[in-house]
């Protein structure tokens, strides 16, 4: 049995998978996934035999050993890194003890900020926000939903 946070992680994994091998041709505008530690929900116009196709495939894909699936650009992780990375940048220009010099350093930290939230974002995808081994976990139940004019398809993930 695993902890909550290491279910939820590779769950994000599974997440990530799924939203790399679902093909652009399923989908009708932006997907947006949320994972939990039942499993997770994809929320956006998409075909409901493409996501169960995408999900099996991107566990079958996990679970041998294709690890750079659960990382994905477009990740929350990627947006919490950079805004991290911003209000550091910021805090170090206003501590500087030159005044006239705040808005260059400012400039240049936050660009250097920018620079970096990817590389970093990704980096903490792989170590902290997702984990790829999903040896022996299976998908459930696929339901699709339409609520207040979304749909939302939930994923159960399930192990052994």
């Amino acid at each position: 049995m695993h902890t909550l946070s290491q279910r939820i992680r590779r769950i994000h994994a599974l997440e990530h998978a799924t939203m790399h091998l679902l093909p652009c041709t399923a989908t009708r505008g932006r997907l947006m996934g949320r994972s939990d530690w039942g499993g997770f929900t994809l929320y956006g116009e998409a075909e409901t035999p493409a996501v169960a196709a995408a999900a099996h495939k991107a566990l079958a894909q996990l679970q041998a050993g294709q690890r750079h699936l659960a990382i994905h650009p477009n990740c929350g992780t990627n947006v919490a890194v950079g805004g991290l990375l911003a209000i550091a940048a910021g805090w170090l220009a206003l501590s500087s003890r030159r005044r006239a010099a705040r808005g260059v350093l400012a400039g240049l930290l936050m660009t250097l900020a920018l620079g970096a939230s990817e590389p970093l974002g990704m980096l903490a995808q792989a170590r902290l926000t997702t984990d790829a081994d999903l040896t022996g976990w299976r998908i459930g139940e696929i339901t699709r939903e339409r609520r207040h004019g979304l749909v939302r398809h939930r994923i159960i993930v399930r192990e052994g």
